[in-house]
């Protein structure tokens, strides 16, 4: 998950933040994970269709099962929320995603179709992904200052050594047909 709001931008969050109340109030320990959004989920389709492959932050999916075993052997991390990311990089750098004009009555659309239909999860998943769109791309909210803000450990800091997946070396790769998008298998 991204860095957002805890309430009131992505519904999804709202869940998640439920069931860490839930933990707290039984005094459960924990560890709370932001990954930034992924490379995975960032390049934009060209018409050639040439990274349809690695279509459907920045941080690269491949790097962040490396995180979290750092993470959760890690003692500073117990009962604390961390962020991790590969690198900072503008909407500009990845590409123009959305205007506010545009994603807001998408995000209405997309609640009344889950609304009409609870159980689907086209719905979900679309809802979700607009809503996360809309906070990273057109609220700036997954920042290291934002997490920062929030109380999260920032996994920069934590772990100096941590050699990431650069986005120029994911792009490269993708264009090449060397990776495959998020919740893709292979062929």
């Amino acid at each position: 998950m991204v860095v957002t709001p805890l309430r009131e931008v992505v519904d999804f969050r709202e869940k998640k933040e439920d069931i860490l109340s839930h933990i707290q109030k039984l005094r459960l320990s924990y560890t709370y994970i932001d990954a930034g959004w992924w490379y995975q989920l960032t390049l934009p389709r060209l018409p050639s269709g040439r990274l349809d492959d690695s279509l459907p932050s920045v941080a690269d999916i491949r790097d962040v099962g490396r995180y979290v075993a750092k993470i959760i052997a890690d003692p500073r991390t117990l009962n604390k929320k961390v962020h991790v990311y590969n690198e900072v990089l503008t909407r500009n750098h990845v590409y123009d995603l959305i205007t506010e004009d545009e994603i807001r009555p998408r995000i209405r659309e997309a609640k009344s179709e889950l609304e009409a239909d609870p159980s689907s999860l086209h719905a979900l998943g679309t809802l979700t992904t607009l809503q996360l769109l809309y906070s990273w791309g057109i609220r700036g909210d997954n920042t290291p200052e934002y997490a920062d803000y929030l109380g999260y450990l920032d996994g920069k800091e934590l772990y100096l050594d941590f050699e990431y997946i650069m986005f120029d070396d994911y792009v490269k790769a993708a264009l090449g047909g060397a990776v495959k998008g998020a919740y893709q298998t292979a062929k």
